[in-house]
């Protein structure tokens, strides 16, 4: 895959070499990228990834064009950046779930909320807190309804300082939908030595078990994906 590598896919060599072109995740019932740090604190890494390593001070950009049939709660996919931890450097399912193993991560795509599909921004810190922001996707009816048809965003991810932008494109406009400040705040040094993980997931956390009963995947599919 030139490069790439997968978390939590059970058969990467049946991800495509050319990683420009079109191509699909399908994420099982129960799949996520999620932390709460309240009493019950949970750590979830279980979410299908392909991502390139690299230095922090050496990235760019990143950028995807996401589309499904979103249909259930928290149906989501999209661009994820990780800053693994030092306990698990190649963080997955098995290696990432605990408090002191997860990694710091940001992600960025559609989400689906109360029956509606959003441009979802999560930022997981260091701290070991998260926030979470929805905006609504460009030129689309939320409401997914019996929507048959896929819905679909362009986004992007820059670095401006210190801080990571997410970008979504509509039309000949591009938008800022977050800026988080805290990602490259480390001096020159630790940047150049400290390594991320940049590429795209999928996930069905599937909360209300619509889908766990079935086996039912949710199938995403990513174009125009790349990492530099």
């Amino acid at each position: 895959m030139n490069g790439f590598s997968t978390a939590n896919i059970a058969e990467p060599s049946a991800i495509p070499t050319d990683l420009s072109s079109a191509f699909t995740l399908d994420a099982a019932p129960g799949t996520d990228i999620y932390a709460t740090p309240l009493p019950g604190a949970r750590h979830i890494f279980s979410a299908p990834i392909i991502h390139r390593r690299l230095s922090k001070a050496s990235f760019q950009s990143a950028r995807v064009t996401v589309r499904s049939k979103w249909s259930l709660q928290f149906d989501q996919g999209g661009l994820v950046f990780i800053i693994p931890s030092a306990q698990a450097p190649e963080p997955d399912s098995s290696t990432a779930q605990a408090k002191e193993t997860h990694p710091e991560w940001v992600k960025a795509g559609i989400e689906v909320n109360d029956g509606a599909a959003y441009v979802s921004v999560v930022a997981k810190s260091r701290d070991n807190w998260c926030d979470w922001s929805l905006t609504p996707v460009p030129g689309a009816d939320q409401v997914l309804g019996e929507r048959s048809e896929q819905l679909e965003v362009t986004l992007y991810m820059t670095r401006s300082k210190n801080a990571l932008m997410v970008w979504i494109v509509s039309g000949e406009k591009d938008f800022l939908v977050r800026k988080i400040p805290w990602v490259f705040l480390d001096d020159n040094s630790r940047l150049s030595m400290e390594d991320i993980l940049v590429g795209v997931y999928a996930a069905r956390p599937d909360p209300d078990g619509e889908a766990t009963q079935k086996q039912d995947a949710l199938s995403v599919s990513f174009d125009g994906f790349y990492v530099i």
